[in-house]
């Protein structure tokens, strides 16, 4: 995405919105998350009416942190909408097989992003940044392992290959 909003097809300035579909095959229990909601206050008006009728649980969440896509275009205030179903142990790794998604969770997320996009687009201006405070990031450290909360602080979960935590040594299960 830093690429792109240096080089952009479209001109910026045109750019309305960014959507960045991230692990929406792996809907598990039901739930995904949107996040980036803070980046437009048009966000929640439409997100209500696409969500309407949906039998997944959405959560929303403000903020559009995170080490994503959609990081470009929030340090250029553009809006997004970040789609996520969670994290997984398989994550980035080779283990990462399509049996473990669930198309139809996928195929529910994508119905209600194909509303969202329709009601985004017949806005009568397109979406207006909205300086949410924890919308832009600094560069912070990513040590690339997945976490899940334990008794002791927190358990690895995963430690996909060349990343810094790799090769510092760290292992799946360390605490």
């Amino acid at each position: 995405s830093y690429h792109y909003v240096a080089h952009p097809m479209v001109p910026l300035e045109k750019t309305a919105a960014m959507v960045n579909m991230d692990m929406i095959g792996h809907v598990r229990n039901n739930k995904m998350t949107v996040g980036g909601t803070g980046t437009c206050a048009a966000w929640k008006k439409i997100l209500e009416k696409a969500e309407h009728g949906s039998p997944l649980i959405w959560r929303h969440g403000k903020s559009a942190s995170g080490s994503s896509d959609h990081l470009g275009f929030v340090r250029k205030r553009i809006p997004v909408l970040v789609y996520n179903s969670g994290m997984n142990p398989y994550y980035h790794s080779p283990d990462d097989d399509a049996f473990r998604c669930n198309p139809r969770g996928a195929q529910e997320v994508l119905r209600t992003l194909f509303r969202t996009l329709v009601l985004a687009a017949n806005l009568n201006k397109k979406p207006v940044w909205t300086n949410y405070r924890s919308s832009i990031v600094s560069n912070r450290v990513n040590l690339g392992v997945r976490l899940r909360t334990h008794k002791k602080g927190a358990r690895i979960v995963n430690v996909p290959p060349r990343t810094p935590g790799s090769l510092a040594g760290l292992k799946a299960e360390d605490i």
